[in-house]
């Protein structure tokens, strides 16, 4: 009886390990795809903002590589928008071109469906678009009002109430 018994008892132990390993293969597949649906995902976007940047300056006509992307937040799309100076400086201290790309890549470039200007130093908010075109026209996503023609300096975006406000306190 003990021989049966533990001749019983091994093979129950050796279906055990045979589950245990076919779930641990079966585990190893499910990371093993879910790493490889990542690295693919993470290439892709990759490619695609590379092609967001080459678009930008193909349909600008400047090369420069100070260039700011806003991508989608909700992972789902996509859909990027491509801002950049119109004329030579340090980010933002420009007029900025601002782009929307969607759409495959092809030929390392990206369609640009529409887009609108930033005034300098200001961020990147629906009342501070103006001149909209393309899409982000009929979307509506620029401001009312065209900047003022008026030149700003630096100081007094940064403080708006500029040396006036000191006079009064």
């Amino acid at each position: 009886m003990s021989d049966s018994s533990t001749v019983q008892g091994m093979s129950e132990s050796s279906r055990v390990r045979r589950i245990e390993a076919v779930v641990l293969v079966l585990i190893f597949l499910l990371l093993a795809v879910a790493t490889v649906a990542d690295v693919r995902q993470r290439v892709n976007n990759d490619h695609r903002l590379l092609a967001d940047l080459n678009t930008w300056r193909a349909v600008s006509g400047h090369e420069y590589h100070n260039l700011s992307i806003e991508q989608n937040k909700d992972g789902r799309g996509t859909r990027e928008v491509v801002c950049g100076n119109t004329a030579p400086g340090a980010p933002k201290v420009h007029v900025r071109l601002c782009l929307i790309m969607s759409g495959p890549t092809h030929d390392v470039r990206r369609a640009a469906h529409g887009g609108y200007y930033l005034p300098p130093l200001l961020d990147d908010v629906r009342t501070h678009r103006y001149a909209c075109f393309g899409s982000a026209k009929r979307s509506q996503l620029c401001g009312e009002a065209a900047p003022a023609t008026r030149k700003v300096s630096v100081t007094e975006r940064l403080d708006p109430g500029g040396p006036r406000s000191a006079k009064r306190g």
